[in-house]
């Protein structure tokens, strides 16, 4: 296959403008000034009618006012930067192994993030990785739990005491989100639960080393445009910025800039076919910094995803109330760890 056709879901415009397309929702009748114990009320249904809105129409916004502290966002993202200062050989002595596991470091060209995996189109994505290897190492943290044969690899207690006190905290956010979505859908508010009882969701540092100008252009990426599996994905940004998200009115990828105090949110590929196409998995990428450093290099980028999928023997199938004779089903029902599974097979090279 030539180069032109592997890149034609990543080679649409560079122009960037202000993200206009990707509101930023106040979070806190979720998380504050409200009972948890009211399922709604005016304020609560007024927030999840925004968030499915936004959903809607882009898949992506910013949360503000999430319960998420600054404090505990930096001291993981200090962790990060510890870990990844590290020589390769102590990194790769906790690699990565298997998809089934999928914990562990990621080293430099090991993952080729492409929407050519929806397809299949495993050896494609062999070939674009050799030409165009994702710019990025990461280190992947899943949920330990007495039903679950895989554990996590920790560099040290201290790393993962705290990875383990985030990843809850992240599930707990994870339950709210899954809550709100659900009031803003019509549905019980308790709908999505029994698909998050376990929790088996993923925790991954990310680190995209500095590097010359040059290395990123039309025919690589710091992350190739790609939509993400599961059901949501929460991510924290540092300042450096590259994150970018396809307006799918303009046909062209415009800045998710860095707002601090926030945290990106985006719909996955399994949310989208609970609601068949109601709500959008929708590509995004990471490019160029926008700045250069006086060293003439692009500067490292940090950031903290948390990737959260419904508990792999959930059943995932079009809810009824979205299937209409104007918009018939799209999607056979799938298993949401055999889905997990053959994505990340696809993307692993």
């Amino acid at each position: 296959m030539n180069q032109s056709k592997l890149f034609e879901l990543d080679n649409l415009s560079l122009e960037t403008a202000a993200p206009e397309a990707i509101p930023i929702i106040d979070f806190a009748p979720f998380i504050d000034g409200v009972s948890p114990s009211i399922v709604s009320c005016p304020l609560k249904d007024k927030t999840a009618e925004e968030l499915v809105y936004a959903f809607s129409k882009s898949g992506f916004v910013y949360l503000k006012n999430h319960g998420i502290s600054e404090e505990e966002i930096n001291d993981m993202f200090l962790l990060s930067k510890h870990y990844f200062a590290k020589d390769l050989k102590e990194k790769e002595s906790l690699g990565w192994e298997t998809a089934e596991a999928n914990r562990g470091y990621v080293g430099l060209g090991k993952e080729k993030l492409s929407d050519l995996d929806k397809e299949g189109r495993a050896e494609d994505i062999v070939a674009l990785n050799q030409i165009s290897p994702d710019l990025k190492e990461a280190f992947d943290i899943g949920l330990d739990h007495p039903d679950i044969p895989y554990k996590n690899k920790y560099p040290s207690k201290e790393f993962g005491d705290k990875s383990d006190a985030f990843f809850k905290r992240m599930q707990n956010l994870n339950v709210k989100m899954m809550t709100a979505i659900a009031i803003g859908l019509g549905l019980e508010h308790d709908f999505f639960q029994s698909a998050i009882k376990l929790g088996t969701n993923t925790l991954r540092l990310l680190h995209y080393p500095k590097c010359p100008p040059s290395e990123i252009n039309d025919f690589s990426r710091r992350c190739g445009a790609h939509t993400d599996y599961g059901s949501v994905t929460f991510l924290f940004q540092d300042s450096v910025g590259g994150l970018e998200v396809l307006d799918r009115s303009k046909n062209e990828f415009v800045r998710a800039v860095p707002i601090p105090g926030t945290i990106v949110v985006n719909v996955g590929d399994l949310l989208q076919r609970w609601t068949n196409d109601y709500l959008t998995s929708n590509q995004h990428r990471v490019v160029k910094p926008y700045s250069v450093g006086e060293d003439g290099f692009l500067p490292a980028r940090y950031s903290i995803a948390y990737f959260c999928d419904p508990d792999s023997d959930t059943k995932v199938e079009t809810i009824p109330k979205f299937i209409t004779e104007k918009n018939p089903n799209k999607y056979e029902p799938v298993t949401a760890g055999e889905h997990l599974l053959a994505r990340l097979n696809n993307t692993y090279v």
